[in-house]
């Protein structure tokens, strides 16, 4: 399997066993209508997906996002990271980490502190392109 989509599904835990998917490639659990408030957790086998790129977490407002990017930035090939509508005041400083990342989707933050936002994505190298809308 290259795609798994639990958007709008408003899962509370997703299994350790995803893991297991070694093709992975592109990951969904986002929600745009409504924010799923009962995910807060993001498994650590995750990092076992070496071929994922893409990541859709809109809408995880209670993901422990610390935890979450440490994991993340155990994925070599993730270059894009969707994470709308998540209520950040300040990006965790765990971000940095995330070296392959070349796109990222901040937008619908609206209290998201963008000289923080800015001076940490800065340390990302490879990045090249950035979505704000709805940032006010």
């Amino acid at each position: 399997m290259r795609e798994l989509v639990l958007s709008n599904t408003f899962i509370s835990k997703i299994p350790s066993s995803i893991g297991n998917l070694k093709n992975l490639q592109f990951l969904e659990v986002g929600h745009l209508k409504e924010q799923n408030l009962n995910l807060f957790k993001i498994p650590k086998s995750i990092q076992k997906l070496k071929e994922i790129v893409y990541i859709n977490l809109i809408g995880n407002p209670n993901l422990e996002w610390h935890d979450t990017f440490l994991y993340l930035s155990k994925l070599p090939k993730l270059i894009n990271v969707a994470l709308m509508y998540n209520n950040y005041k300040m990006l965790p400083k765990e971000i940095t980490m995330l070296s392959s990342l070349e796109m990222i989707w901040l937008g619908k933050n609206p209290d998201l502190d963008l000289k923080d936002a800015f001076l940490k994505l800065s340390e990302l190298d490879k990045l090249r392109q950035m979505g704000l809308g709805g940032n006010g």
